[in-house]
């Protein structure tokens, strides 16, 4: 049995011992319930799986919980009042990490109040090196505080001490068989209760063997093992591993998997993949609470009613399955749309003096405007003080009147909710603190980030777990994921617990990252006949580095063992095979442009064009559009005079027309201002020659036909100037196209506008910054453009013969493919 890991011994060893109780005590570092589910795979039901201060406690009949509610109150009180040493540092948002990191001094140094009498300063002498391990002064005091209170009441931490410190054998759990896991993570008091409770008790480790990874010759266990493939996209890595997990588990469902990520929002959509193919997953570190749907909801309602009522939480809070689920879909739609279009874009901008003037004779248009209109309430409202009951009630009123209370109760997130709302309503109960509803919101918002739910039906033999827990039990499979360097050898601890520490004087941080080592990455594969390592370079957001525990396994895979090369799985590159209808005989531009970068963009682009599911996007072009619909203004309503000032004023017009379409008053952009500073030099721009100018157009669609093919397009600005003929495309962005980039076919705009009217004799790009207040001139005449004409009609011939005969333009997924989709074309011919 020592080659087994420690679960697997400690499951033989109950089952040759039906007859016996046993109970299973683990280190905090544990947990409890993936442990109990691990041996209920193999066991009957006559054990119990707890921890040690946990059993301690139910031995003795006395409410943990009870205890730490209690130490929570203190602690807030002492920490809120206004004439505390402790108020200037707002530590009350740390209550309870403070609490864990009390209980472990006390337990570690056994700072355990014996009597009244005893001198608090007589304790704390107990420390070699007060707090150096803590590196907090503040800690030292509240330590003070917190043991001058033991002395006249129970807190948790003393209680645990002196049942620790004083009981001998208790009679009652004497021939109960204990089984202890990592006996050395116990503090010393502890292992001492054990061993006078337990003269006899099973050991178990984590099933390691030790590893010299430095020496020279050193090589991983179990290369055979390991496969390992590398994505360039979370999508990718996801769609493989909900393929491959679906295919063991359609094959053998009691094949035991262990899914190692680190990156919970990663796990959290994998999860979402496999549900989909009902596929469950046993996850008993849980889903924080704060990413759950039911949550995201109640933290929009708070968002918009506390802080600022925008439409992105107006749409969340609309748009959500717990909101009057009884009104149809296309009503919330309609209602959105109107007050989209009523701030004009803005999506950002507070809705305090929205007025509704669309039809309100639809009800739910009334019903939403009661709710979210005429009843908003202030930001500035919102900063009297009031207790935790009064913030209670406000938030239990919108969710009752927006109907939404019964859903959240039978929500399984949505039940943990409430009792996040009870348990602090238990901590501030009878209490005089005060706080502004946003700190109320804040508060709650951080027992939202460090809690956990997870679904108590799901039953399945794939667990979502860790490194440190699949050294426990023998899996068959086990899938490390998203393997990058910012999620492997890093940890992140969502939880306050006892692994929190204080960084530095005056600032304790709750989100510590635990640190996982490569020996024990390693020696995973002692405990699994498989094991799928997979990563990936990009979640569209943010680019990665892959973690070094996969680049040391790789390494061994590739350029070591080459007798292993073959066994390597490397990902299925997705092959496409795209074929052109007459839908592809209208081109622009940039159709072309896609066509001699990348098939699968020229197609998709085409086929499904990309656009905006959702309004709640910053729509970055919506100056840019303000821009060139003041220049169009001008030049069609605004008869161009010789005189500059008379430009000036007219562009000043057309800008007032402008902003009340695109802009709210009261949420003027900063950049309209610099935009009227340039005006000037735009008015300068058009006036000059305007005597000599002549035919201005703006916005102006035109089309040709080629080789039964039809170019369309269309240009901001033409005008001619004596025998001249201009075509101008505005550019308010910071990046002028380069003139090789031009004139060597990369870039068809201009050369293209060209093609459509052969008269013009000059295009050229004018660039508007407004941040450097210039205006700048790139032109090309006609002769310089044509090279890439020419590369334009070549296009057009060789799309032409790919329409008339049906070729296939054949793509693959590859890490060398393009940059916006990650395909590569094969079969692109030369031209």
């Amino acid at each position: 049995m020592k080659n087994l890991p420690a679960i697997n011994q400690i499951s033989n060893i109950i089952n040759d011992n039906l007859q016996d109780n046993h109970i299973i005590i683990l280190p905090r570092n544990i947990s409890t319930k993936l442990v109990r589910k691990l041996i209920k795979i193999n066991c009957e039901d006559n054990y119990a799986v707890k921890y040690l201060d946990e059993y301690i406690f139910e031995l003795h009949e006395i409410n943990k919980k009870n205890l730490a509610i209690k130490d929570i109150k203190y602690l807030e009180k002492i920490l809120s009042e206004t004439d505390s040493f402790f108020n200037e540092y707002n530590l009350t948002q740390e209550t309870e990490n403070i609490v864990n990191i009390l209980n472990e001094i006390c337990l570690e140094k056994n700072l355990y109040v014996e009597n009244k009498k005893i001198q608090t300063e007589n304790i704390i002498k107990k420390f070699n090196s007060i707090l150096l391990s803590y590196e907090s002064k503040i800690i030292f005091e509240i330590l003070s505080i917190w043991l001058t209170r033991s002395k006249s009441s129970d807190t948790y931490i003393n209680k645990y001490l002196f049942f620790l410190n004083n009981e001998g054998p208790i009679k009652s759990i004497k021939g109960i068989n204990a089984h202890i896991i990592e006996f050395d993570k116990f503090a010393n008091l502890e292992k001492k209760w054990l061993e006078n409770n337990f003269p006899k008790f099973y050991q178990y480790k984590k099933y390691t063997t030790n590893l010299n990874i430095n020496k020279d010759d050193f090589a991983p266990n179990n290369l055979k093992k390991y496969s390992t493939s590398d994505f360039n996209t979370h999508e990718e890595e996801l769609e493989f591993l909900a393929s491959n997990i679906s295919s063991d588990y359609n094959k053998n469902k009691s094949c035991k998997i262990a899914l190692i990520n680190n990156d919970r929002y990663f796990a959290r959509r994998l999860r979402a993949l496999l549900a989909r193919q009902n596929i469950k997953i046993n996850d008993n570190s849980g889903w924080l609470l704060s990413t759950s749907t039911c949550c995201a909801y109640i933290n929009s309602i708070l968002n918009y009613f506390i802080h600022n009522p925008n439409y992105i939480d107006l749409f969340d809070i609309i748009m959500s399955p717990y909101f009057m689920s009884h009104i149809q879909i296309n009503v919330k739609h309609e209602y959105l749309n109107s007050i989209y279009a009523g701030l004009k874009n803005n999506i950002n901008t507070s809705l305090e003096n929205f007025q509704h003037k669309d039809n309100l004779n639809i009800t739910e248009y009334k019903i939403f405007d009661n709710l979210f209109i005429d009843n908003n309430p202030s930001k500035y409202k919102n900063d009297k003080p009031i207790i935790f009951n009064e913030f209670k009630k406000f938030l239990e009123n919108k969710i009752e009147k927006f109907n939404s209370k019964k859903l959240i109760i039978n929500d399984e997130a949505g039940k943990e909710f409430y009792e996040v709302m009870d348990y602090m309503d238990a901590i501030n109960k009878n209490s005089t603190n005060k706080f502004a509803l946003s700190i109320w919101h804040k508060k709650l918002v951080r027992y939202l980030e460090n809690k956990s739910f997870y679904s108590k039906k799901e039953e399945s033999n794939i667990y979502y777990t860790d490194i440190n827990h699949s050294l426990l039990f023998e899996f068959d499979k086990i899938y490390v994921s998203s393997m990058s360097e910012k999620n492997y050898p890093k940890k992140i601890i969502n939880h306050f617990s006892i692994n929190n520490s204080v960084y530095s004087d005056y600032s304790i941080n709750s989100n510590k990252e635990q640190i996982e080592n490569i020996e024990d990455f390693l020696n995973l594969s002692n405990n699994s006949s498989q094991i799928i390592l997979t990563s990936h370079f990009s979640n569209n957001d943010e680019v990665y580095s892959k973690s070094r525990f996969k680049r040391y396994v790789d390494h061994y895979l590739t350029n070591k063992t080459t007798s292993i090369k073959k066994i390597v799985s490397k990902k299925d590159e997705k092959i496409e095979s795209l074929t052109l209808d007459n839908s592809f005989a209208k081109l622009s531009y940039k159709d072309i442009e896609n066509y001699n970068n990348c098939y699968y963009c020229f197609y998709f682009e085409k086929k499904s064009p990309k656009r905006s599911l959702t309004k709640i996007s910053s729509n970055h072009a919506i100056f840019g559009s303000f821009a060139h619909s003041v220049l169009d203004l001008f030049i069609k309503k605004y008869k161009l005079k010789s005189n500059k000032l008379s430009a000036i004023d007219a562009l000043e017009e057309a800008t007032l027309i402008a902003e009340e379409k695109f802009f709210l008053k009261n949420e003027m952009p900063y950049e309209i201002q610099l935009w009227k500073n340039l005006l000037p030099s735009i008015a300068e721009y058009f006036s000059l020659n305007l005597n000599k100018k002549y035919n201005f157009k703006s916005e102006n669609y035109l089309s040709i036909v080629y080789n039964n093919m039809k170019f369309t397009g269309r240009y901001d600005l033409s005008y001619s100037l004596g025998n001249e003929n201009y075509v101008v495309d505005y550019k308010t962005g910071s990046i002028i196209p380069t003139r090789k980039s031009v004139t060597e076919g990369q870039l068809l705009q201009l050369p293209f506008y060209t093609i459509l009217n052969p008269n013009i004799t000059t295009a050229l790009y004018m660039l508007l910054n407004i941040y450097t207040q210039n205006i700048t001139y790139n032109s090309f005449s006609k002769d310089e453009l044509e090279e890439s004409r020419n590369i334009i009609y070549r296009t057009a011939d060789i799309i032409k013969k790919d329409i008339t005969n049906n070729n296939l333009l054949i793509v693959e997924k590859s890490l060398a493919g393009c940059q916006k989709c990650g395909y590569q074309d094969i079969n692109r011919p030369i031209y």
